[in-house]
């Protein structure tokens, strides 16, 4: 798996969090969680072993909230190739 671009991934994963907290997203407190821990390692520099983790948390998220918009659109930012 690989990021495609992670500072965008960063920035469009914060967002949500912090709409997740105040609520304007659906989702609640858990799934703020969820998403910080699996944006935890988003590597900087060259790093193929926490960018394949945090790739892979996010899908594994994906999975346990299918029905999520704003999530597997965070989710575009990985390639499963």
């Amino acid at each position: 798996m690989k990021i495609i671009n992670r500072e965008r991934l960063a920035q469009d994963g914060f967002v949500l969090i912090r709409g997740l907290l105040d609520q304007r997203i659906e989702g609640g407190n858990v799934m703020a969680f969820d998403v910080a821990e699996a944006l935890h390692n988003i590597p900087c520099g060259q790093n193929d072993f926490t960018e394949n983790m945090t790739a892979e948390r996010l899908v594994e998220l994906g999975d346990k909230y299918p029905e999520h918009k704003q999530l597997q659109r965070l989710l575009g930012w990985i390639t499963t190739e």
